[in-house]
């Protein structure tokens, strides 16, 4: 029976499941007449999409008269399963450190089991990561408060769903130089700077102030090679990474400035017009239980699993 239903209605289903998915419990939805005109089909088939929904548990509904119809319950998942869209992508930074370690773990760990065919995919640079968002390409990307705002500023259609919290993305940012008795950016020094990272780029500009320096650009993650092999005297990085790679032949000085809390903080972004997709991963990502598994794989309490 519920075979031979979908088959006749299967599109009409899957155009309600979709509209269905950007809304949440408590929403009024279409009217039936609203729908005919919509998709272009009879009365009798959206009937039969909507009842085909409830009895797979995917909403339950209440009628209120000449107010509408409300949703009272809702199951993302299995609007998933019979929307357009039966899959998600996200798309992260390498996961180079503890913390990026300890981020992916806990995305993939909340939403495999969520959400039909969730992959999570890894490309260095925000600004990359940004464009496959706004391309379509992939569905989500988590990058830093500072690089999502930035991409908006610059006219990026995309908008921040989720924060994480300061220094969920990174907990430190430093001076790295390579000669120890250098303690700040002087005149005349070679200062490393990425011009196609937001990130690196801004914070560069912010710590270097208004000393007159020479900009060598280069890629971010080839900093601490160019400072030693003594291309630039010094650069902006990430206490995270050193710590962990325990490179040799660098110093490191920390970099205090309330500016850069911005850069410190992961968030989530997605195209300004994907409501279903944002309405997806707030009814599944909770802030706080994110925070929990990226510290359990920080501290070497959870094994790493992405």
């Amino acid at each position: 029976m519920k075979e031979s239903l979908f088959q006749k209605t299967g599109l009409i289903i899957s155009q309600i499941a979709q509209d269905l998915l950007m809304k949440k419990e408590g929403d009024r939805i279409d009217s039936i007449s609203d729908y005919q005109e919509r998709f272009g089909a009879s009365r009798g088939t959206i009937q039969n999409a909507l009842q085909f929904l409830k009895e797979d548990s995917a909403i339950e509904l209440r009628n209120r008269g000449h107010m509408g119809t409300f949703i009272e319950e809702i199951n993302y998942l299995v609007l998933q399963q019979y929307s357009q869209k039966n899959s998600l992508v996200g798309i992260m930074p390498l996961p180079y450190s503890k913390l990026y370690e300890g981020l992916a773990s806990a995305l993939y760990l909340v939403l495999k089991d969520s959400i039909l065919n969730f992959n999570l995919a890894y490309v260095r640079g925000a600004e990359s990561r940004i464009d496959l968002v706004v391309n379509k390409v992939h569905d989500f990307a988590v990058c830093s408060k500072h690089a999502a705002m930035q991409a908006q500023h610059s006219g990026a259609p995309i908008k921040m769903i989720l924060g994480f919290g300061s220094e969920s993305y990174l907990s430190k940012h430093v001076l790295v130089f390579g000669n120890e008795k250098d303690k700040k950016i002087e005149d005349g020094m070679r200062v490393g700077v990425d011009n196609n990272s937001y990130d690196q780029r801004d914070l560069t500009q912010i710590v270097v102030g208004n000393k007159e320096v020479e900009y060598i650009n280069i890629h971010s993650h080839q900093i601490i090679q160019n400072i030693q092999d003594k291309t630039i005297d010094v650069g902006v990085w990430n206490l995270d990474e050193i710590l962990e790679k325990k490179y040799q032949d660098i110093y490191v000085v920390p970099i205090e400035n309330e500016a850069i809390d911005e850069f410190s903080e992961a968030v989530i972004v997605i195209h300004e017009d994907a409501n279903s997709v944002g309405l997806l991963l707030e009814q599944y990502i909770h802030v706080h239980e994110i925070r929990r598994i990226q510290e359990e794989v920080k501290n070497g309490i959870r094994i790493p699993s992405y």
